[in-house]
């Protein structure tokens, strides 16, 4: 994983899990793997057919974790934007990242930004 500070990009390879306030499912084997990537200090999140931006609004390291925080955006159908709040914590021992987002909790094997 690159140092504090660098850009990384993160992926759910072995599953989704989605809460809603009383029971969370975990999805296994039908679910479409998330990208986060990160840029300088912005985010973008690629679920299922669409991405999310946003900038960093939150950014503090303690004991080995870095917990980031973002509004992002999406532009929607006739220029309507949907904004929800991504919160992550990364953590360079293990390379994963944790999101809460939009009712997903979801962990997320992290590396560097591909090239290109």
């Amino acid at each position: 994983m690159p140092a504090w500070g660098q850009d990384f990009s993160c992926t759910n390879k072995a599953a989704e899990i989605q809460c809603d306030g009383t029971s969370c499912l975990v999805e296994t084997d039908n679910f479409t793997p998330m990208r986060l990537t990160r840029v300088g200090a912005s985010l973008s999140l690629c679920a299922y057919s669409a991405c999310w931006e946003g900038r960093i609004d939150f950014d503090h390291e303690r004991s080995g974790v870095r917990f980031l925080q973002s509004l992002m955006q999406r532009e929607g159908p006739a220029n309507e934007a949907e904004t929800s709040t991504l919160s992550i914590m990364v953590s360079r021992r293990s390379e994963t990242a944790q999101i809460h987002w939009n009712g997903v909790v979801s962990v997320l094997e992290c590396g560097s930004t591909p090239a290109g």
